[in-house]
Order: structure tokens, then C-alpha cells, then sequence
């Protein structure tokens, strides 16, 4: 296993406070598969750790309800907005930070309505601070409680998350 992969392994059990997990990592008794392919050093690792509690507690419906559901949380990177990143969110959220994770949904989802037909899809979380903290969530809301928004991305305000940009 290389050094990257080591990291990435040690860092995502630190997120979830599991010692000794390999590639699964057990939320409310279920397995939350778990990657990133980037390098941070532990003050990067210990602010994006709080950054993902922090999101799955804002999203509770989806850690509450459909965490069994979710084949895999991936952290993509952290951007600093108007220099690593032009996104749109950055500048309608007034972000100066953004951390991008992708959320993947099992195929054989069963707790997830399947009114929802989220089945297989990946859905993208973009998460920003620290001016109006909080994060945006498009094709299915409704995993965080919310609803759907005829504008695509919701963005559900999360205060707390100010402190870690």
C-alpha cells in the first residue's frame, strides 16, 4: 500500500473515530465505504474532519436513516474560491473556501425511498465558508431533509462550519 493510499485510510478513520479500519468504517452499525486520493497535513486533516461531522449532522435524515445506503463518501479536494476555483457557489454563496465530496448511493438501495429513484446515483456536495457557512446539495434534498428546488442546487446553512475555514 503506498504512502497516499496510507494516509488516506488513516485520515478517514480519524473523520469517523475508528481505529484500526481498513477501507469500511462502521456509522450507526452500518459500513460507510470511505476514500480520497489527497494529500493533507494533520491541521488539513483535522479541519476536514470536523467539515464532514459537521455536514452529516446538518444532513441528518442521511445519517440517521440512509446511511446503509450509501456505497461511498469521497473527498475530492478543498479549493480556495477565485484562485483553484471559479465555481458559481462560490461567488453566489460568498464562499472564500470550498471542500468537494462526492456521495455515492448504492444500486440496491432499500432504506432510501424509492420515490426518489436515487438508485446508483452519485450526488455531489459542495461545502463553503466561512461567510454564510453551510453547503449545496442537488439532485436529491431530500437525503438531508430538505426539498427540491426548481433552481437545481439547494444550500442548506450550517453555522457551525464557519470555524473550520
Amino acid at each position: 500500500m503506498g504512502k497516499k493510499s496510507l494516509m488516506a485510510l488513516m485520515f478517514l478513520s480519524m473523520v469517523f473515530g475508528c481505529t484500526g479500519c481498513t477501507e469500511k468504517t462502521a456509522t450507526k452499525n452500518k459500513d460507510l465505504v470511505l476514500s480520497t486520493n489527497v494529500e493533507m497535513d494533520k491541521t488539513e486533516q483535522d479541519n476536514l474532519k470536523k467539515v464532514v461531522r459537521e455536514f452529516m449532522d446538518v444532513c441528518r435524515p442521511l445519517q440517521d436513516k440512509y446511511i446503509g445506503d450509501i456505497e461511498k463518501l469521497e473527498f475530492i479536494g478543498k479549493y480556495t474560491c477565485g484562485k483553484d476555483s471559479f465555481d458559481y457557489r462560490c461567488e453566489s454563496h460568498k464562499w472564500s473556501t470550498m471542500v468537494y465530496l462526492k456521495l455515492k448511493i448504492k444500486e440496491d438501495a432499500t432504506t432510501i425511498p424509492s420515490s426518489l429513484r436515487a438508485w446508483g446515483h452519485t450526488e455531489h456536495i459542495y461545502i463553503g465558508g466561512p461567510s454564510n457557512p453551510g453547503f449545496t446539495i442537488s439532485k436529491f434534498p431530500q437525503l438531508c431533509g430538505s426539498q427540491p428546488s426548481n433552481d437545481g442546487d439547494v444550500f442548506l446553512p450550517a453555522p457551525g462550519m464557519a470555524q473550520f475555514f
